[in-house]
């Protein structure tokens, strides 16, 4: 009978955990996760809202303005820029029958009032 093969064990880093794992703002500062889970809160209520959920359209505002007390200044505008994004693009794509998608549609006219009126 053969011998069985073995394997020589790669040379892995140890996995990390949840709480080692780091996420680093746009200017390269480590983002808190207290901070991390308000930008997350947002993003979901933002992008929900474009979606066409009202009570998502609801909380935007209140949550957008909490997130400019908390949140760092590079890490808010990395995500403006993609509430614009989506915004304009929910409105470019919907243009044609505003009524059928009369939700969304206004949602991305209220997103990017709030957005663009940053300061």
């Amino acid at each position: 009978m053969p011998a069985p093969i073995t394997r020589k064990p790669r040379n892995r880093p140890p996995r990390a955990t949840a709480a080692e794992l780091q996420v680093y703002s746009p200017g390269g500062r480590v983002i808190a996760s207290d901070e991390l889970e308000l930008l997350e809160e947002l993003d979901d209520t933002v992008f929900a809202a474009l979606a066409g959920d009202a009570e998502a359209l609801d909380r935007v505002k209140s949550l957008w303005r909490r997130s400019r007390r908390r949140a760092a200044a590079d890490a808010l505008e990395e995500s403006r820029r993609q509430y614009v994004r989506r915004a304009e693009c929910v409105q470019r794509c919907y243009c044609c029958s505003p009524r059928e998608h009369l939700a969304p549609s206004f949602a991305a006219a209220e997103i990017l009032e709030l957005v663009e009126d940053a300061d």
